[in-house]
């Protein structure tokens, strides 16, 4: 009906086919002459080139036993620029794997060669000049990282999608350990608040210690209030806190999420990708962290409150 797409078009050896196990969603893993099996997202990403404004995207299509038609075209050396037609028969449907295999058309190797020689205008001999790339299944996923060295001792350039996160990895490491730093310049401003906090307070109400060291209050007994309070002052802290801090990430999620889903969905749509998550223990934990700081920090005014003279206490204004 008019609607154009833009998928990758690979080819492949149709003997090896079997190698990498296709899971079809319909038809059969088959390749003859014009075939192909078409990635389980390619049906999403047709458009309607007669809408010339707002969402031009059409529904998701089921392109099982369809005809596709291939535009090609190339310039002369004179300039001129010439079209050439290709019908492709839809033999099957994959189900969806991720990455690039979603979005690709896979044809037969011998089609391939014959669109890139009409297209370039050079027949080129495998044989001979070999291949740009090659992507090898592992068996085991264990031996990934064992394999890619050998291909790489063997002197060739590897990347797989081990490598790929570790680099993602190695980056969120670093933005990990920037932020662990602030946060930990963060702590030891609060703790000093906390400890301030409390040191000012023992001074408002030394005669208050003073008098309740008269009536019989004990040493420990007296560490304990203190205690109490700067866990109180830190645990208050850190709910409030992480009640923010889950409040912003959660409208930050929001947005970016919706972001994301447009980026990734197809015509019919999908719901926002979830790109935020809070963690149970973070939740529980944040707040008790929070409070151990507090004791922490007040553990030097604390002791300081309870090593106070009642007598000297009790004089203090």
């Amino acid at each position: 009906d008019g609607y154009a797409a833009q998928p990758q078009l690979k080819g492949i050896d149709a003997d090896m086919l079997p190698a990498f196990k296709p899971q079809m969603k319909s038809g059969a893993a088959d390749l003859g002459r014009w075939q192909v099996i078409v990635g389980a997202k390619v049906g999403e990403s047709f458009t309607d080139p007669s809408v010339q404004s707002g969402d031009n995207r059409v529904e998701l299509l089921d392109l099982q036993d369809q005809t596709l038609t291939v535009k090609l075209t190339r310039t002369d050396e004179d300039g001129t620029v010439v079209t050439r037609i290709v019908r492709l028969q839809v033999a099957g449907v994959l189900e969806a794997r991720g990455s690039d295999y979603d979005y690709s058309i896979f044809m037969t190797l011998s089609d391939v060669a014959e669109l890139n020689t009409w297209a370039t205008g050079v027949q080129v001999n495998r044989r001979l000049e070999g291949y740009a790339q090659a992507r090898v299944l592992v068996s085991d996923p264990s031996q990934q990282a064992a394999l890619e060295k050998q291909i790489q001792d063997e002197g060739f350039f590897a990347m797989s999608p081990n490598q790929i996160l570790q680099q993602i990895n190695q980056t969120y490491v670093a933005l990990q350990a920037f932020v662990g730093g602030i946060g930990a310049i963060t702590l030891l401003i609060a703790g000093t608040g906390i400890a301030n906090t409390l040191i000012t307070a023992i001074y408002e109400r030394t005669a208050e210690i003073g008098l309740m060291k008269a009536v019989g209050a004990t040493t420990r007994q007296v560490m304990v209030i203190f205690l109490a309070e700067a866990a109180a002052i830190g645990g208050g802290g850190g709910l409030a806190g992480l009640l923010i801090g889950i409040g912003v990430s959660q409208i930050v999620g929001a947005v970016a999420g919706q972001q994301v889903s447009q980026q990734l969905a197809g015509a019919g749509g999908s719901s926002p990708a979830i790109v935020v998550v809070t963690p149970l223990w973070l939740i529980v934990g944040a707040p008790l962290f929070a409070m151990a700081v507090g004791i922490v920090a007040g553990l030097y005014p604390a002791r300081r409150a309870a090593q106070l003279d009642p007598v000297v206490a009790l004089r203090y204004e």
